[in-house]
């Protein structure tokens, strides 16, 4: 995952890795782990960057529905750092994720290398009424026999 955003004043870049592992239980259901390292330093007028990092752990399930098609749910704790604009003060914040998506795997279920997109919707985030998030997740990813 890269980001880079940025608007009135300040300016942030993010850097993720996101590996899973899934298991096909019957065709076409898989399920699996799916943990993310993220990596986001925030630029603030007046203010150092700040680095923040999280780590998003839970399990996914996916629904082949045509070939490359599928969709995809997930639940998963994510442990976070975020500050105040207008401070560099970090603060660890602690939440649970509900996920759901759709995505294409241009492997088709052929076995062997071959990559992934997909967008997800994170329920929790379009919940919350304080956070600047954005609540659609863009992912693109490489695979290996999914």
């Amino acid at each position: 995952t890269l980001f880079r955003s940025g608007g009135g004043g300040y300016s942030i870049f993010q850097f993720g890795l996101s590996p899973m592992v899934g298991y096909k239980i019957v065709e076409p259901f898989s399920v699996g782990p799916r943990v993310s390292f993220t990596f986001a330093s925030l630029k603030q007028s007046g203010f150092k960057a700040t680095s923040l990092f999280n780590v998003d752990a839970g399990v996914f399930l996916r629904y082949r529905v045509f070939q490359g098609l599928f969709l995809q749910a997930e639940g998963s704790n994510e442990w976070y750092q975020d500050v105040f604009l207008g401070s560099t003060e970090k603060i660890n914040r602690t939440r649970f994720n509900k996920r759901l998506g759709l995505g294409w795997n241009f492997n088709g279920g052929r076995g062997g290398g071959g990559s992934e997109i997909g967008v997800l919707y994170n329920f929790t985030i379009a919940e919350d009424l304080e956070t600047y998030e954005n609540p659609l997740e863009y992912r693109f990813g490489f695979t290996w026999n999914f």
